[in-house]
């Protein structure tokens, strides 16, 4: 084995080049001009890499290094506050070229970054001297929301942190801790995760406890700022950009206090005797079961409005205007009506927050009269009993049903944007005009890096608090048969099953070529697959794909099976590790269609 200490020379920065070989050939202006504060700040902390040729040294491995020093020396050292400039630079030499290539795909593969502990720290040790985030920033070569994420960190309790650089728990636990302010929660519930080995997610289910989400319906409708101007505590997830409530009784109190509000001064303008607040999001049964639907009386349009009210209706949705369709329902709004002064002075509107947290009046109802006797008692024998045994109107109720059904049949149009709302709204089957309801199938891998969850498949979950009312499902179908049909496609692929559970299944994987979107969701690394598989199977996806023979082919074959596992994703996820194996076109084209044998039809 070469003794690398003797391979080391202290070579002048002008002798330096950056060689072809090198992946880094591209490196931004601002990338360098970040390398050379971290240099200006924390010296040169490894060695550079190169081969020697014609008397001068080619870098191989450290270019971002090389052009942060040539930057600082073009500035000037003293001109950055140096004490000594960093030049004669440390460089480790070969004359081989074979060893040369090595060094260059190690740089960019093998390459081992700082622990997130390491990480966390040194970014609050910088951040603790008065360093911007910014600076941090580009000194470090990170966005500055992934400065801000680790300064989080930083703030959790130093036993935290402790167990993290032990790997007792892993980031993402430590990232769900910040949830938690307490020092002493933080550390109790960090040792419980790494005795018991909770998830991420059972942690922030654990530290959010009774807390309500910032998308709940009464959160929206009573705004954040109203909330903590009454002293209300949020629990911010900077990682997760969701934010929690932390008194449940303060939000309860203050959104029922607002509504009642609310319901009071719509009532109070528009003239009715009374006004009726739910807490669902809908108008309960219950609440309205004896009262009278009040409508409002139809107004007669003049002759051309009317007409022009026609001409829109006529129209089909996806061919309307925003403006024609703004038209249309301003007519329709005249031509159904205002409530009379009568109907105000015995009616009253049931008033609530519906699902997306919008202050919502149902209007009208009229309370039914009961008439007394001078004793007090009801007018007439017998008049408070029901009409009918509850049997008998069960009765009714199933013929009412059955004819309801009937008379849906040839309304095909109708049942498709019931079912596409329902889905939408994602209704329980007992909750929604169709008593169906959609199961979603088990498709997140159990190590889901990699893998990349399709937005548009949507949770099929029961929303129990969805909107029922009638106006949300005709702004629904206003929206058209396009939009019907996108909501539709999503959650019945959601519901669709995986070939392994039946020959139908299989045949319609075939038809739609599910193949050909594996690696459009999921990139193999080496956690989800390369690390998990035998090892004589990494070396022959590495000779298949990089056509590796010889030494290369040796090297590769001789390394660690976690190192195997490492050089694989690489392989698949990084263009300049791809550059410096010197990779045709189509050996890159192989790698990204490339796809494990069990995945293939």
């Amino acid at each position: 084995m070469t003794d690398l200490s003797q391979t080391i020379r202290m070579v002048p920065l002008d002798q330096l080049f950056l060689h072809p070989m090198n992946p880094r050939q591209q490196v931004t202006d601002e990338d360098v001009a970040a390398m050379a504060q971290s240099l200006a700040s924390a010296g040169l902390l490894q060695n550079l890499c190169g081969i020697e040729e014609n008397g001068r040294i080619g870098i191989v491995a450290g270019g971002r290094r090389l052009r942060g020093l040539q930057l600082l020396a073009a500035q000037g050292w003293e001109a950055r506050g140096l004490a000594g400039a960093i030049d004669p630079v440390p460089v480790q030499i070969t004359r081989d070229a074979t060893e040369a290539r090595a060094w260059a795909l190690a740089e960019n593969v093998t390459h081992s970054a700082l622990h997130p502990a390491e990480e966390i720290r040194a970014y609050g040790e910088q951040a603790t001297h008065g360093v911007p985030v910014e600076t941090i920033a580009r000194a470090f070569g990170k966005t500055e929301r992934h400065v801000r994420q680790r300064l989080k960190l930083a703030g959790l309790a130093a036993p935290v942190l402790d167990l993290l650089a032990a790997d007792r728990i892993g980031l993402s636990a430590a990232e769900a801790l910040c949830l938690s302010e307490d020092p002493a929660r933080q550390i109790a519930m960090a040792e419980t995760a790494a005795a018991r080995g909770l998830s991420a997610a059972q942690i922030r289910g654990e530290l959010k406890g009774a807390a309500i989400p910032a998308s709940d319906r009464r959160a929206i409708f009573l705004g954040l700022a109203d909330y903590e101007a009454d002293g209300g505590i949020v629990a911010r997830d900077l990682f997760t950009d969701d934010a929690f409530l932390e008194d449940a009784a303060k939000l309860d109190r203050l959104w029922s206090a607002k509504l009642e509000r609310e319901a009071a001064r719509i009532a109070e303008e528009e003239g009715w005797s009374w006004v009726e607040t739910s807490e669902d999001s809908y108008t309960p049964w219950s609440l309205t079961d004896k009262m009278d639907r009040l409508r409002p009386e139809p107004v007669e349009l003049p002759e051309g409005d009317a007409e022009e009210l026609d001409r829109l209706q006529a129209v089909h949705p996806e061919d309307r205007t925003a403006a024609q369709t703004a038209r249309m329902r301003d007519l329709a709004r005249r031509a159904a009506g205002e409530f009379s002064e009568a109907q105000r002075e015995t009616g009253g509107i049931v008033v609530y927050v519906n699902s997306r947290g919008e202050l919502t009046v149902d209007r009208a109802w009229r309370k039914p009269e009961r008439k007394k006797t001078r004793g007090g008692q009801s007018d007439g024998p017998g008049r408070d009993k029901p009409a009918l045994p509850q049997n008998a109107v069960e009765d009714l109720r199933r013929i009412g049903h059955a004819a309801l059904q009937v008379a849906l049949i040839d309304q095909t149009e109708l049942l498709l944007d019931l079912f596409a709302w329902q889905c939408e709204a994602r209704l329980p089957s007992w909750g929604g005009a169709l008593g169906v309801s959609l199961v979603a199938p088990l498709i997140q891998p159990e190590k889901d890096s990699g893998f990349h969850h399709d937005a548009r498949l949507p949770d099929l979950s029961p929303n129990t608090a969805a909107p029922r009312g009638w106006d949300d499902f005709t702004a629904f179908r206003a929206q058209g048969k396009k939009h019907r049909n996108q909501v539709l496609a999503r959650p019945l692929a959601r519901s669709a099953n995986g070939p392994a559970s039946g020959p139908l299944a299989e045949i319609l994987a075939q038809q739609v070529d599910a193949q050909r979107v594996v690696r459009k969701i999921w990139t193999p690394d080496a956690a989800n697959y390369f690390g998990r598989i035998r090892p004589d199977l990494q070396v022959a996806i590495w000779e298949e794909l990089t056509g590796a023979e010889g030494d290369e082919l040796k090297r590769f074959t001789d390394l660690k099976k976690s190192e195997r596992a490492k050089e694989l994703e690489a392989l698949f996820a990084d263009a300049s590790v791809q550059e410096a194996l010197g990779l045709s076109r189509d050996q890159v084209k192989a790698i990204d269609a490339w796809l494990p044998e069990e995945l293939r039809t």
